[in-house]
């Protein structure tokens, strides 16, 4: 006889956060990678730009296929006022076919207010305001 194995309720709540952010957002969990795993983007040129009330930083880069999606993840700061930023290029998931060719991406990303200093991908960014 078969029986259903019931899961803790914490397990069946993570579970549950977990669907719903997946569906809510539109994100596709990569099979066998965590999600903000990938290869570092190739910044050619960061530089800060005024931007209204303030000032936001502009990247210049490639990634590698036209395929991949990047992703800006933030990481934990060892001092106040430092915002510490990885871009990352995620590949498709698998059986998708694209071409290897580095294709080119700008974006421009607005730190919060108090930030002094910006590390993109290693590199230090002092923002005067």
């Amino acid at each position: 006889m078969n029986r259903v194995r019931r899961l803790p309720a914490r397990a069946l709540r993570a579970r549950l956060a977990l669907g719903c952010a997946v569906g809510l957002l539109g994100l596709t969990p990569a099979v066998g990678a965590a999600p903000t795993e990938g290869v570092p983007a190739q910044v050619q040129r960061a530089h800060v730009v005024p931007s209204g009330k303030g000032v936001a930083i502009e990247v210049e880069g490639t990634k590698p296929t036209p395929c991949h999606r990047l992703r800006v993840l933030r990481l934990p700061a060892k001092r106040a006022r430092v915002l510490r930023l990885r871009i990352v290029a995620v590949p498709p998931a698998g059986g998708v076919v694209c071409a290897q060719v580095l294709t080119p991406f700008s974006l421009r990303i607005a730190p919060p207010a108090g930030t002094r200093e910006v590390r993109l991908n290693g590199k230090r960014l002092r923002l005067s305001r």
